[in-house]
């Protein structure tokens, strides 16, 4: 075909169905770690890193079962914690959601080093920081991410960038720290506001979501729910 002709003039019209967002999707899978309940999670996109992140869930303990093709189901009451195979986690950037909803629920966590990056080369170190600023012991052994806290103490904390995957974090630890917790230059994505919209309906004090300033209420305990996941707006561009 050397070129096309398109004769304008004409408006368009009807429908298409638009799947649910792949970003948003991955956070608030490792979110329902958080409730220890039951979590029924609409409109899910059936691709590749959701079906290894429910592998991931299930590995740790939590029952998933899909009602239809994009409903799941996942009971998070009976995971244990630092028991995520490195394989699976090395195998996917955004199992560094461990950390944050791990330590956030048990006081401790063990995550290989996520999708075979090294601490400099993508800023996990944004991750450590985070997680030491609310208590927590971090260590790293070039292989894995370890820490451990006997609580979690709200605080402000200051990412040096706008990082996605640490605000996500930054989110999931504080949500049951005890105090109030401000991320300052978070992320300000969909998927980031899509993710308090789901902690908020389990139950959850979180504002400020869509800004570049997160507040952060810790609660003692987070509660199971329902959830559409928001439709994604790379497929409908």
């Amino acid at each position: 075909m050397r070129k096309l002709v398109i004769s304008g003039g004409v408006r368009l019209s009807g429908e298409a169905e638009i799947g649910g967002f792949k970003n948003a999707a991955l956070p608030i899978l490792y979110a329902t770690i958080l409730t220890s309940d039951v979590s029924v999670i609409g409109n899910l996109p059936r691709i590749r890193d959701v079906h290894e992140t429910l592998g991931i869930l299930q590995s740790i303990g939590a029952v998933v079962v899909f009602s239809d093709p994009h409903t799941v189901l996942v009971d998070t009451r009976g995971v244990v914690p630092c028991r995520a195979p490195d394989g699976a986690v090395a195998s996917l950037r955004a199992s560094s959601y461990l950390l944050g909803a791990e330590l956030g629920r048990f006081g401790r966590t063990r995550v290989a080093l996520p999708g075979g990056c090294r601490i400099g080369a993508r800023p996990l170190d944004y991750h450590i920081r985070l997680l030491s600023a609310l208590g927590a012991n971090v260590e790293t052994d070039g292989i894995a991410i370890h820490a451990r806290a006997e609580h979690l103490t709200g605080c402000e904390i200051v990412l040096p960038g706008p990082s996605v995957g640490a605000t996500v974090n930054a989110i999931l630890a504080s949500v049951l720290a005890e105090g109030t917790s401000d991320i300052v230059g978070a992320a300000r994505e969909p998927h980031i506001v899509d993710l308090c919209r789901y902690l908020r309906a389990a139950g959850a004090e979180i504002s400020g979501e869509g800004t570049s300033r997160i507040t952060v209420c810790g609660v003692r305990s987070l509660h199971g729910t329902s959830y559409r996941l928001m439709p994604d707006m790379i497929e409908a561009g």
